[in-house]
């Protein structure tokens, strides 16, 4: 996973010796990028971003993979074509190489502000172990903005999850994601 551009990330703090990811501009390595993706620590963090909780690991990740696809973005199709077939047979999936291909192919004629990440709306509680609840209105509202292009809207009945915060007693809170129309730009 070594491109041949830098991959910014705004805020990444010391992550130790162990992976060579420090702060500002860096090019990460394939290791370096396990790394990132995967850091829990929050010791050394004082970033807001990156507090060392699953969500905080979750906002980390957002900022890496918006860094990778705008450098995917900028590549040409021979370069994106030769990273798919070195990566092709790592991944288990119905489609053909070629039909992969023919989707990365349009998705490169997007533009990184057209490219929208969302956060599934809730907040972390704890029900005898430590969860991420659903919160079911905003939720069903998110979806049927952005996610339902057949006009029937969704409710909150057709959602087949129960909200665990209200079972275990919580109040609802303000989100632990960021659910607004970020786009990569936005990164």
């Amino acid at each position: 996973m070594n491109l041949k551009n830098s991959i910014r990330i705004e805020d990444p703090l010391d992550f130790g010796t162990y992976y060579n990811i420090g702060p500002g501009k860096i090019r990460m390595t394939g290791k370096d990028a396990i790394g990132f993706m995967r850091k829990r620590d929050g010791t050394q963090a004082e970033d807001e971003n990156y507090d060392g909780s699953d969500i905080g690991r979750i906002k980390q990740q957002r900022k890496f993979y918006a860094a990778l696809f705008k450098e995917l973005l900028n590549m040409s199709t021979s370069e994106l074509w030769k990273i798919a077939n070195s990566c092709f047979n790592q991944v288990q999936t119905d489609l053909t190489l070629n039909e992969t291909l023919a989707f990365a192919t349009e998705a490169m004629k997007l533009d990184s502000k057209d490219i929208h990440i969302f956060g599934l709306p809730g907040q972390a509680c704890s029900y005898g172990l430590s969860y991420y609840s659903i919160h079911k209105d905003d939720y069903v509202t998110m979806f049927n903005k952005y996610f339902n292009p057949y006009g029937e809207k969704i409710t909150e009945e057709d959602v087949g999850m129960p909200e665990l915060y209200s079972i275990a007693g919580y109040q609802k809170n303000d989100y632990w994601m960021n659910t607004d129309d970020s786009t990569l730009d936005d990164y």
